[in-house]
């Protein structure tokens, strides 16, 4: 197993976990970060790869607060260029 897939597993029991701790549906998530309950399944199991859009998308749909406040691993995975790319978006009023 690659490190992409084991990113992938990480990223999706994390997004799980934090789903379920917040007590939300698949849909509801799927909604609120403006993702298909398809795709929100797929990442919790592992067999999607997020992209920095969609782990933007899934951070403010949990309430996150964006970049800063993504897990540890995810930051420390991203490039800088990623990591700067999410603080921009950021700034933009997501």
């Amino acid at each position: 197993m690659g490190e992409s897939e084991v990113f992938a597993l990480v990223t999706g029991a994390v997004v799980r976990l934090l789903r379920q701790r917040r007590g939300f549906t698949v849909e509801y998530l799927a909604r609120r970060a403006r993702m298909t309950p398809s795709t929100i399944r797929r990442l919790e199991r592992g067999i999607y790869e997020a992209s920095l859009y969609d782990l933007h998308q899934i951070a403010a749909a949990l309430d996150l607060g964006g970049a800063g406040d993504l897990p540890a691993f995810i930051r420390d995975a991203m490039s800088r260029s990623e990591r700067a790319a999410l603080a921009a978006m950021d700034g933009k009023g997501r």
